[in-house]
């Protein structure tokens, strides 16, 4: 009809290449799902991220999806969710996962710090990976100050906290809560 030209522009090699790995990795992921076998047992520690049915907080539903393992005894597991929802990243108790690959993730997620699920280990379909050393550094860091931030508030106790938690943040310069806290 026109005389303009109305073909789609052309990808670059940079994004072409960038939208096949993210095509592989989702097929990896999905390939690995599908198939269910047994997790073995010892590979079931603090710091594996594994498929599982994990139950929502409000209902008696489940939803398959990745979860982080914290604890494991003779028949179950203490695991927290983990979440694609870019809007939950960015809010306290959330721990962003840098590195997907080690992780076996194939979009950027975050765990649920706030949450943690205790599920028999029948329920785990499959292990999607682990965190890798900097993630799980993080995470140990993140976990051990979020009782201490979610303390009530103490009087001189919990500005004396505050003090030295932000006096050690401003160097790092991470936000928790509106005002610097902690980072890694």
């Amino acid at each position: 009809m026109g005389t303009t030209d109305q073909r789609r522009p052309r990808r670059s090699r940079e994004l072409r290449q960038r939208c096949d790995e993210q095509l592989r990795r989702a097929q990896r992921v999905n390939r690995s799902i599908r198939t269910v076998r047994p997790v073995p047992a010892r590979r079931l520690q603090r710091g594996t991220i594994v498929w599982a049915h994990v139950p929502f907080a409000d209902t008696d539903d489940w939803k398959l999806r990745p979860a982080l393992v914290t604890g494991a005894d003779r028949s179950t597991l203490r695991l927290h969710p983990i979440s694609s929802a870019l809007s939950r990243l960015g809010r306290p108790g959330y721990l962003e996962i840098t590195d997907l690959d080690a992780a076996g993730l194939d979009r950027p997620s975050g765990v649920n710090l706030l949450r943690e699920v205790e599920l028999a280990r029948i329920e785990v379909v499959h292990l999607a990976g682990a965190l890798s050393a900097v993630d799980g550094i993080r995470f140990e860091i993140h976990s051990a100050l979020l009782p201490v931030l979610a303390l009530p508030d103490l009087g001189p106790v919990r500005a004396m906290a505050d003090r030295r938690l932000t006096g050690w943040a401003t160097t790092a310069g991470v936000r928790h809560a509106g005002r610097t806290v902690m980072s890694c």
